[in-house]
């Protein structure tokens, strides 16, 4: 993704419209804009601006010209379905429109993570009890178990089963949890799934402790388990912590021990279903961990 002069200015002409959303005096000038990052390490990554020195502006890659606006619609649905209180990690977007065919949006500028490896060990220690909580009221919104998602379910492991590149323990434990799920032994429900929580999707700011940025692949009925599995790596939980919170999970979700890894393995087969952009030679790697954490398989 080229950033040029011309569409630079074309971008801050286009963000004039919107002055009092970017709380601007009505006074004529042009929009302050400065660009932070031209390109991502992804091909579906956005440019980031700097707009005002308050906000976060996206814009899609023109490759991918939608991302911004996918990224508004998944923010917008997760809100819905996590209500005020849960809703609040997410971040209102303070303006959303197009430009030269590509979407873009604006959110509040957030505090990422630190890269000072000391100041980043203390905020994994104040952030750990504030996402394990949200996580805890995730799980609490789950629905009943449904034929519906047992279908889901089965479907993704049928395609983790398939995944040729992925360790054979991994292919096997995906068609046992298929009989067990067909046998009505295990039974599967959706819960609000955000996909990618780790703490390279945490911010915070002055107002709100905990903000979860990077909404695109979440799921309104999505996979229990994965993403406390996905925090406890991206926190480095001790073991002890994450059996208990474990615990809670399938306690709410009235699911074993054994229940709880077969959801892993599904989010899994979701994931291998829907890869997008990522590599598929990476996604054995992505996957050994979700399956291996705390205990044997279901299925060696």
């Amino acid at each position: 993704m080229n950033i040029s002069r011309p569409l630079l200015d074309r971008l801050a002409l286009k963000l004039s419209a919107y002055r009092s959303k970017l709380g601007m005096a009505e006074e004529h000038r042009q929009v302050a804009l400065e660009l932070l990052r031209e390109k991502s390490s992804v091909a579906d990554g956005t440019a980031l601006f700097l707009v005002e020195g308050k906000f976060i502006l996206h814009l899609s890659p023109r490759s991918f010209p939608d991302v911004a606006s996918d990224e508004v619609l998944a923010m917008e649905a997760a809100k819905r379905r996590l209500g005020p209180e849960l809703g609040s990690v997410i971040l209102d977007v303070i303006l959303a429109g197009e430009l030269d065919g590509r979407s873009f949006m604006a959110l509040p500028r957030c505090r990422p993570m630190s890269k000072n490896k000391l100041v980043l060990a203390w905020q994994r220690t104040a952030v750990r009890p504030l996402a394990l909580r949200w996580l805890r009221g995730l799980v609490d919104l789950a629905e009943p178990a449904s034929t519906q998602a047992a279908d889901k379910f089965v479907a993704a492991l049928h395609h983790l089963a398939g995944r040729d590149v992925l360790p054979h323990d991994i292919r096997s434990a995906a068609k046992a949890s298929i009989a067990k799920i067909s046998a009505k032994e295990a039974n599967p429900c959706f819960v609000p799934m955000h996909g990618d929580f780790g703490l390279e999707n945490i911010l915070t700011s002055k107002n709100t402790p905990l903000v979860v940025i990077d909404w695109r692949g979440s799921l309104v009925q999505g996979f229990p388990i994965y993403d406390l599995i996905r925090l406890a790596g991206s926190l480095n939980l001790p073991p002890a912590l994450l059996r208990a919170e474990l615990a809670y999970h399938a306690k709410s979700l009235e699911a074993s021990e054994e229940d709880t890894r077969i959801f892993r393995l599904a989010a899994l087969g979701h994931f291998s279903a829907n890869l997008g952009e990522f590599r598929v030679d990476r996604f054995p790697a992505l996957a050994i961990e979700p399956f291996s954490v705390l205990g044997a398989p279901v299925a060696d």
